[in-house]
């Protein structure tokens, strides 16, 4: 919290010449804007990027003073019993197993609230900021409004460290008003500098940046699998979303690099993951992290922006990439290297270039600029790419993906619906497995299972309950079908012991960090290999 004096100042920096949202994007975008952010107050930058785009000056206090109190009714309304349980008044047993019990209602609401305190309590813990009980109570505070007021998506591991810059920068420009009060008709600017950065409202403000950048990060949060309206198991957003991005939009803009991603077995979701969720919140010093924000709000925090800043995150270490086996390769992509001279807002800025066409020769042009080393031609467009246009992206891939799907509803016994069936089981363990290193074996036993499946002969005007002899044909469809069953059996064994296995891992993450935490005699070098191993294990549960 600053003192007024001082933010007038900053004010000043921000609106000396720039009156609306345009105006500060601008500046910020031009070679000496770059500390704009920094330099003046980030948290108005962000409230004008994010919230007040396209607004008249005057209409900001009356906008911010209305979310103000949404969140207050919702913030209400949401934790009248969790703070005031002896409030709850209901005839309902509170010890009857009843789902649409209040009392139920208000156990699940506290082991959502137990569940994100855990992940608060970790949260930047070098930072003496988020250790503190009240900048704890309102990160808590806001996951779990959040939380309900979106249930499809919920409270997901990450959403914590998405959250917590937004707190710091609101919360490091707040100010408290004049005990007598302002006189607003007097300065009308220095009013709106106080309603703006209301340190009464840190968390009022908090949340309504958060739920606007939710608006776009919410779906590398998206979960669970749901079946399409023509059968088909569609796969887990956040891992469909890796998959375009390594197989396509890297594919196009740096073939090599991308096959060799491929060859040394490293899958996308691993750190991509990551660094999507987090919008590269961990990949970079925590002062550099806001930067680049500054950046990404400037544009309004667009889902492909943050795809091709992941793209030219990639690019900026291909040499190092394309030369690294699995184990090297990893730990480069889970702990990024340095990109300094230059600074982590380049990414951005490379990001905005790559969008604008994104293309194989645009690729090598970022590629030479920082390295000073073009790729080799023949790799830039190898035979059978696909042509690159400036609109290939997220959009284009799921239409892709989705005029590719069966679209009729094969005969139920036929071999085809088997199959389906089968793909319905297998598929998601199949993507689950990867992590764990049984993704091999699985993708074995299903191509054994659909050569089984090819071989099996059905009559159509069978029914059952009818009789035939058992010639040599059923008895191998007999055969298969048992191979099928056992394959299942088994798949659905190894779901059980990745969902123990996720579960005990989360558990002994939770355990090392505090242990790590509170040993203060550990060598660099191996405190170093400690936290680079908790990373690569914390990568893993993040995919899960």
């Amino acid at each position: 919290m600053r003192t007024i004096e001082e933010t007038r100042k900053r004010w000043d920096v921000l609106f000396s010449d720039n009156d609306t949202p345009s105006d500060l994007r601008a500046a910020l975008q031009s070679e000496q804007g770059g500390n704009l952010c920094n330099d003046g107050l980030r948290s108005v930058c962000w409230k004008a990027f994010l919230l007040f785009d396209g607004l008249d000056k005057n209409e900001w206090a009356p906008k911010l003073e209305e979310s103000r109190d949404a969140y207050r009714a919702l913030r209400d309304h949401f934790l009248k019993y969790i703070e005031h349980p002896d409030d709850l008044e209901s005839t309902v047993d509170p010890l009857a197993d009843d789902e649409q019990s209040p009392w139920q209602t208000l156990r699940h609401d506290e082991t959502l609230r137990t569940e994100i305190l855990q992940d608060v309590d970790r949260c930047l813990q070098e930072n003496y900021f988020f250790q503190e009980p009240d900048t704890k109570s309102k990160l808590t505070n806001i996951l779990f409004v959040y939380s309900k007021l979106n249930p499809d998506v919920g409270y997901r591991q990450g959403m914590h460290e998405l959250l917590a810059p937004i707190l710091w920068a609101v919360d490091r420009d707040s100010v408290k008003p004049h005990p007598g009060g302002h006189d607003a008709n007097k300065d009308k600017s220095e009013g709106l500098m106080l309603d703006l950065l209301d340190a009464q409202f840190v968390e009022h403000d908090s949340f309504t940046l958060f739920l606007s950048v939710m608006q776009t990060a919410r779906i590398y949060y998206e979960h669970g699998e749901t079946r399409s309206a023509n059968g088909q198991m569609d796969v887990i957003p956040i891992v469909d979303r890796c998959h375009y991005l390594h197989k396509e939009a890297l594919a196009v803009i740096d073939h090599e690099l991308a096959e060799h991603l491929e060859a040394v077995d490293v899958l996308p979701q691993i750190f991509l993951t990551r660094w999507m969720r987090l919008l590269v919140g961990r990949e970079f010093p925590f002062d550099d992290v806001l930067t680049m924000w500054d950046l990404l709000f400037a544009h309004g925090l667009r889902s492909d922006l943050v795809d091709f800043t992941c793209i030219a995150m990639l690019l900026r270490i291909r040499w190092q990439l394309l030369t690294a086996d699995y184990t090297t390769a990893l730990t480069l992509l889970l702990r990024y290297p340095s990109p300094q001279p230059h600074t982590p807002q380049t990414f951005v800025h490379d990001a905005l270039y790559l969008e604008q066409n994104p293309t194989a020769d645009r690729g090598s042009f970022i590629i030479s600029k920082y390295s000073g080393r073009p790729p080799d031609s023949k790799f830039r467009n190898p035979p059978g790419t696909r042509p690159t246009r400036k609109a290939f992206l997220w959009e284009d891939f799921k239409k892709r993906s989705e005029s590719n799907s069966p679209a009729g509803s094969p005969a139920r016994n036929s071999p085809k619906s088997l199959e389906s069936l089968f793909q319905d089981v297998s598929q998601g363990i199949q993507r689950r497995t990867e992590i764990w290193g049984v993704a091999k074996a699985v993708r074995g036993a299903v191509t054994e299972a659909r050569k089984n499946m090819q071989t099996m002969h059905f009559e159509p005007n069978m029914r059952p309950g009818s009789s035939r002899p058992v010639s040599a044909a059923s008895a191998s469809d007999i055969q298969s079908t048992a191979a099928s069953a056992r394959l299942e059996t088994k798949i659905n064994i190894l779901e059980q012991r990745n969902q123990a296995l996720a579960t005990i891992l989360r558990e002994a993450l939770n355990d090392l960090d505090s242990k790590l935490a509170n040993i203060k005699d550990l060598d660099s070098d191996t405190n170093i290999a400690v936290k680079q191993a908790l990373v690569k294990a914390e990568s893993v549960q993040m995919s899960n």
